[in-house]
C-alpha cells in the first residue's frame, strides 16, 4: 500500500474507524516504513490545549467592531 494511501487512512486507523483487514495492511505498511510509522506516533498524541483561561485574551466584541468602523 502506498504512503499517500496510510496518510489518508491514518486519521480513522487511530480513532478505530477502519475494517480488520485495513487494520492489518496498515500495521503492516508501519512496521515496514519509517515516514508513516513516525507520522502515525505524531497523529496518536493527543493535542494539548490550553489548561487555564489565563493566556486566552478577552475579545470584547463591541469595542473591536466600534475601532474597525471608526479607522
Amino acid at each position: 500500500m502506498s504512503c499517500y494511501l496510510i496518510e489518508e487512512l491514518l486519521p480513522l486507523y487511530i480513532e478505530g474507524d477502519t475494517s480488520e483487514e485495513t487494520n492489518q495492511l496498515v500495521d503492516e505498511h508501519l512496521r515496514s516504513c519509517k515516514k508513516c510509522r513516525y507520522l502515525y506516533e505524531e497523529m496518536k498524541e493527543p493535542v494539548s490545549i490550553a489548561k487555564s483561561t489565563d493566556f486566552i485574551p478577552f475579545i470584547d466584541e463591541k469595542e473591536e467592531k466600534r475601532k474597525f468602523e471608526k479607522r
